[in-house]
């Protein structure tokens, strides 16, 4: 299950980590396994990600949380850092990036491309048992219909 807007919003509504503390615990006792946490319009900051992680992992170890990160270009590293730092090991991804929120009124901020995220966890020495030619097949298919790169 994801909770969208973990990280905060751009709308001025009520946001703290006790509120998202309290959504945790409601799909905990329903019997929710897994908990993706999501910035669905690119606002979450490093610390804050980091911070949230933290809170939530230690105080529920019985679920395993994901992150589903919106970002721009250059700085989707820095929100993936902060989540795996923190012990989230389930991130979502989408081919190139595609994707996003377009409601967030931010230029380039889309989901975090799945190519990035293997990247990243091959750097961090985890294994993500992808098939590198099988991902390039894919990545081929995927530039018959979006020639991006």
């Amino acid at each position: 299950m994801h909770i969208s807007m973990a990280f905060g919003n751009p709308y001025n509504d009520i946001y703290n980590f006790s509120l998202v503390n309290e959504w945790v615990k409601k799909i905990s006792d329903i019997g929710v396994s897994v908990v993706v946490l999501s910035d669905t319009v690119g606002v979450g900051e490093r610390n804050v990600i980091h911070e949230l992680f933290d809170l939530v992992i230690n105080e529920f170890p019985e679920i395993e949380f994901g992150a589903h990160l919106h970002s721009r270009p250059d700085n989707w590293y820095e929100k993936v850092e902060a989540a795996y730092d923190s012990g989230c090991r389930r991130f979502d991804g989408a081919l190139k990036g595609f994707g996003g929120c377009p409601m967030s009124g931010l230029d380039l901020v889309g989901n975090i491309s799945t190519e990035n995220l293997i990247h990243f966890m091959e750097e961090k020495g985890e294994k993500t048992n992808i098939k590198a030619d099988v991902l390039k097949e894919v990545m081929k298919a995927t530039n018959s219909f979006y020639p991006l790169s």
